[in-house]
């Protein structure tokens, strides 16, 4: 008999014997299964987020969903301390009924919020103090209990106090490492929040913190690539550009300056940007994989074949997926940016659900997008690298010259002191400047011919690399993404 014909056979002699055995029997009773509330809770708050220490990062969201101005993280010894001023009035006695609810609230902010405070509380039982702008009261979670506690006096801004208590963590070096993860989830997920985060008091928003593409030991960030496409636009983090408005910050219509590869990592300020559109809604960090040799060379070299390009989008300023785009691993890759607004998350709100139409649309539109602007990354470094050579020129000119000047003052004193003095103070007058003049050719001979020589290879590698990125971009079909 063929195996269709068995199974249904099978199948036709299983429905009878369910059909026979319901009808010889009885209904008793019907129902649902039913969960407490306080059960539901502690459950989507010990399996709901996918790291442990992820829920500063719905601190963000929610920050960033209530248009906060600036976002305050304090990691300290004994606590975290959390300062933000939301843009939207949250009283504390709706908050209180948020935070028993084990629904999604309609609010993007109190759903973050409380979400971290569940983690918090409810999964790990740590202590926390919460006051809301304009409340009379302050919650107050002691580990088991949540209650409310009269506040000192009025302020427009909310915090957030949560203890190391019941955390493990009662040694300081448990609680530094404790503070080391908050601050990687932080670096790792936050640096694209379009809002000012300062943590410990340091900047976080700014894409040169991202840990693959920005400034690092081994990573040299090139510029920021600004161009529109047919996605929900993507704010630039604050402390990206520089604080005060220049050309490059204006956002004009042809590719500034080519970008500079300096000795150390590149400052903020001096980040190039080219843009091709007057309102961009996608920013891409074109980053450079380096190695530099030991002193006294200095130089530095192209390391091929390392890190690949991704697109990372971003959801109420944390980033919530990360795509690895199908092109071959390169020296030269992009960090592109996009927004996740709009897109469904699970239950968590930090992980972005896939296989979504819009999702697939967005994408398709950024890698044309990309495809479209890729001759705004410069072709060549050339003329960066003649200003750098002139500057170390200078530069090693002074110094060189100033400690052999040092060296034949120190001579002349010596000569003074001696029956050749008359000779030593005849030739005191010239003898410091002739000094300097001949350290100073000497320290252009041995390094700086040498430097320039190190650059023009480098603006070789570079050349060919960038000549293989593109061609790598061109070939790739966005919608095999």
């Amino acid at each position: 008999m063929p195996l269709s014909e068995k199974s249904r056979v099978n199948n036709t002699a299983l429905h009878s014997l369910l059909q026979a055995e319901q009808g010889g029997g009885t209904l008793e009773s019907a129902g649902v299964w039913t969960l407490s509330n306080r059960q539901a809770l502690e459950k989507l708050a010990a399996y709901s987020l996918p790291r442990p220490h992820a829920w500063i990062l719905l601190i963000v969201q929610a920050a960033v969903a209530a248009r906060c101005d600036l976002l305050q993280i304090a990691l300290g010894p004994s606590s975290v301390r959390i300062r933000f001023k939301p843009g939207h009035p949250w009283s504390s006695a709706d908050f209180q009924h948020e935070l028993l609810d084990a629904r999604r609230s309609a609010e993007p902010g109190l759903d973050a919020l409380k979400r971290a405070l569940w983690h918090i509380g409810f999964h790990r039982k740590q202590p926390f103090h919460l006051r809301l702008p304009d409340a009379q009261h302050a919650l107050v979670w002691d580990g088991q209990q949540l209650h409310q506690q009269p506040r000192s006096g009025p302020s427009d801004w909310a915090q957030l106090i949560v203890s190391h208590h019941n955390t493990g963590a009662r040694k300081p070096t448990k609680v530094r490492h404790v503070n080391a993860l908050l601050r990687d989830e932080l670096l790792h997920y936050a640096h694209a929040a379009p809002i000012p985060i300062q943590v410990d008091g340091r900047r976080l928003d700014r894409l040169q913190n991202a840990p693959e593409y920005g400034s690092a030991r081994r990573r040299l960030p090139l510029g920021l690539l600004l161009f529109d496409a047919d996605v929900p636009a993507q704010p630039v983090p604050p402390a990206t550009l520089p604080a005060e408005p220049t050309a490059a910050a204006t956002l004009p219509a042809q590719p500034t300056a080519a970008a500079t590869l300096p000795a150390q990592p590149v400052d903020p300020a001096s980040l190039p940007i080219w843009s091709s559109s007057d309102r961009p809604t996608v920013c891409a960090l074109a980053s450079l994989a380096v190695q530099q040799a030991r002193f006294p060379e200095g130089s530095w070299n192209l390391e091929p074949d390392v890190h690949h390009s991704r697109i990372y989008w971003v959801q109420h300023g944390v980033i919530v997926c990360e795509e690895q785009v199908a092109t071959p691993p390169r020296a030269l890759a992009l960090a592109i940016y996009a927004s996740a607004e709009g897109l469904e998350t699970d239950l968590s709100g930090l992980h972005l659900l896939l296989l979504q139409p819009e999702h697939r649309r967005r994408r398709q539109a950024i890698g044309r997008a990309v495809q479209a602007n890729l001759p705004s990354v410069p072709s060549g470094l050339t003329d960066a690298y003649a200003r750098s050579a002139h500057k170390s020129s200078r530069n090693l000119t002074v110094v060189g010259g100033s400690l052999v000047s040092v060296v034949g003052y120190f001579t002349w004193l010596a000569l003074g002191a001696t029956p050749a003095g008359l000779l030593g103070a005849s030739l005191g007058s010239w003898a410091p400047l002739a000094a300097s003049v001949v350290g100073a050719s000497w320290f252009r001979r041995r390094h700086i011919d040498a430097e320039v020589a190190r650059q023009v290879a480098f603006e070789r590698n570079y050349r060919a690399e960038r000549d293989l990125f593109e061609n790598d971009w061109r070939r790739a079909q966005p919608n095999l993404w």
